[in-house]
């Protein structure tokens, strides 16, 4: 048996939004609406659409010790995701600057942070949570990782991997 259906390993990020009427050229400056932050992030979101649809769901990520770190790890908490297995600390949380203008084109900027702080050596140490998981998801397209995925196979960190 299973303890999840699906373990997320993956970037998560605060999102600070902007809309603008149209985004700057080089070297310009435009006045934009009021900034937003959201809880985001390619793991973080996908261990949430997850658990909305009824996945037994948990996350594997690295978020700061700050208040976008504690946003993040609210809203995995109150989607239903285990967050057991988010190491807290090492650097600030990662966050994405978005522009986003009105007809929903969008400019991104990340700031991996504390998402670039997470190693093999984090991933070998949650063995228990990856063995407990069914499906293990790698999202980290926006986070600057070595190709990390051959660490895992069907649940178990691979022979020879890292």
């Amino acid at each position: 048996m299973n303890d999840y259906d699906l373990l997320v390993v993956g970037s998560a990020n605060a999102d600070l939004v902007i809309g603008v009427e149209r985004r700057p050229a080089p070297g310009e400056t435009v006045l934009g609406s009021d900034l937003a932050v959201h809880p985001g992030g390619k793991g973080a979101n996908q261990a949430v659409a997850a658990a909305r649809l009824g996945a037994r769901t948990a996350l594997l990520a690295r978020v700061g010790d700050d208040a976008h770190g504690r946003l993040l790890l609210e809203s995995q908490r109150a989607a239903g995701v285990e967050t057991g297995g988010v190491l807290v600390g090492g650097a600030p949380t990662g966050v994405a600057l978005i522009t986003v203008d009105p007809s929903g084109d969008n400019s991104i900027v990340v700031s991996p942070g504390a998402n670039a702080r997470l190693t093999p050596g984090d991933v070998r140490a949650a063995g228990e949570l990856l063995a407990g998981a069914r499906v293990v998801l790698g999202a980290a397209g926006d986070a600057p990782w070595r190709p990390w995925p051959r660490w895992c196979v069907r649940g178990r960190p691979a022979p020879g991997s890292y």
